[in-house]
């Protein structure tokens, strides 16, 4: 596993390997960039539960996207959600709208 500051150019200077690896961000821990076999490079998270430990993962988006610091900043939500025993993936963010069903 490779640890470097990752930054708008760290997805360019990095290419294909013959397997899957990770870069990891040296600033923020969890926050990576999958690099896959034929190339895709994907911005991830990974942080753990504070209340129930249980690992939560996820893909933020591709790397050609998002740059770093959005997806820093949207890795950083996530890690801090996690530290407050929030999980991610059952709490409503405020900032989205209720989906309305209309039955006319």
């Amino acid at each position: 596993m490779l640890k470097v500051n990752i930054h708008n150019k760290t997805a360019k200077a990095y290419g294909p390997k013959r397997e899957e690896y990770c870069i990891n961000d040296v600033r923020l821990e969890g926050f990576y960039i999958r690099v896959r076999t034929n190339g895709r490079m994907t911005y991830e998270v990974k942080s753990r539960l504070i209340t129930t430990g249980q690992l939560k993962e996820k893909t933020i988006g591709s790397s050609y996207l998002f740059t770093a610091t959005e997806a820093r900043k949207i890795a950083m939500n996530f890690i801090k959600d996690c530290k407050k025993g929030i999980d991610p993936y059952l709490t409503p963010k405020p900032d989205e709208e209720p989906q309305i069903k209309s039955y006319r």
